[in-house]
């Protein structure tokens, strides 16, 4: 499906589904920082930039119930963080405080997660312990925020708003079976050095759609 086609009846109600009862999760956590109809709306809206998200659960339609069940979760788990950043972030302007624990990616995360995010729709959580991030371990709920689970959502997300190029040159670099930059340069018929360019440019374009970089950085 593409953002020019409208997803069939039972997906769009299913999507819809989710999503309200995703904010209604959330709400119930903020309902004095934010109003459930506007994360409706936020997520209407996310829905909306992420077309594959509506393929991918109407093609779990013709596997099994177990597998929508499955692709229902994650999108679930990736509407609750997105709205809960929202809200988090309303909660602390109308506070009056500054969000001392915000995080905030640099391109050598992203690199070490993009592994596990480009895996995210087949192996879900399983890789997560994999990670070598340098924190303690947590445990992999999404909705309890700064975890490595959420992380990988996060850039999941990012990933999915760049450009086909962007992403076919990190699939290539960070997907399940990884090429060196000499391969990637002879499959691109350019230089290692353009293609780590290409690279460190599109490791950025993910860090700008997660809310861009530290500011103190």
């Amino acid at each position: 499906m593409t953002n020019g086609e409208k997803m069939s009846s039972r997906v769009e109600e299913h999507v819809q589904d989710l999503v309200r009862a995703s904010a209604y999760a959330i709400h119930r956590r903020f309902s004095n920082y934010v109003e459930y109809e506007d994360l409706v709306q936020e997520l209407q809206i996310y829905v909306l930039q992420r077309p594959k998200l509506a393929d991918d659960l109407e093609k779990s339609y013709t596997v099994s119930k177990d597998e929508t069940k499955w692709v229902a979760r994650k999108l679930m788990a990736r509407f609750r963080r997105h709205i809960e950043k929202i809200s988090r972030r309303e909660k602390a302007a109308k506070l009056g405080y500054n969000m001392g624990d915000e995080f905030f990616y640099d391109t050598n995360l992203i690199a070490t997660l993009l592994p596990v995010a480009l895996q995210f729709e087949t192996q879900g959580a399983v890789l997560v312990n994999q990670i070598d991030d340098g924190t303690p371990r947590k445990p992999p709920v999404p909705s309890e925020g700064g975890n490595v689970l959420g992380m990988v959502i996060d850039v999941r997300s990012a990933y999915e708003l760049l450009k086909d190029d962007d992403q076919l040159l990190l699939e290539q670099r960070y997907g399940a079976n990884p090429l060196i930059l000499s391969d990637i340069a002879i499959a691109w018929n350019v230089s290692d050095s353009t293609v780590d360019r290409w690279i460190q440019s599109a490791l950025r374009k993910i860090i700008d759609n997660l809310g861009g970089p530290s500011p103190w950085a």
